[in-house]
């Protein structure tokens, strides 16, 4: 149990390092090679953002929207195992941070919200259709 927990406690630092770049201590790593975790880490949650808020994205300013990119994934520990879910972490993270009165964007958090239905509704189940019928 103890080299589970261990295992554990170095991926959750590793995690920690991924968001927020401060350089940690750990076992057996070459910190030459660090640097890249983080890289393919930040680039894979940023692609999956800009894919989820489109219209957001091309919306704001480039600058705008990698500084907010990257202040939540510094900030924000996601919760959710399903990496499609992160977008509505997003979400709530920025209205939490007010971030629509920060920009001066007073539809910014129905736009984010918008955007994220249009994600969970393509993705759901899909429901099955009663039989067509032609007369009755």
């Amino acid at each position: 149990m103890q080299l589970l927990k261990d295992t554990y406690q170095q991926q959750a630092i590793l995690a920690e390092y991924c968001r927020n770049g401060v350089v940690p201590e750990l076992k057996g790593v070459k910190y030459e090679n660090l640097g890249q975790y983080r890289r393919l880490v930040f680039n894979i949650a940023s692609d999956i953002i800009e894919t989820a808020y489109p219209i957001t994205h091309s919306f704001l300013p480039e600058e705008t929207w990698k500084k907010l990119v990257f202040d939540y994934f510094a900030e924000h520990k996601c919760q959710s195992t399903q990496v499609w879910r992160m977008p509505l972490e997003f979400y709530d993270y920025c209205v939490k941070k007010d971030l629509q009165s920060q920009l001066n964007l007073p539809f910014l958090n129905d736009l984010l919200y918008f955007e994220w239905l249009e994600l969970e509704v393509h993705t759901m189940e899909d429901g099955v259709y009663p039989d067509f019928k032609t007369e009755g």
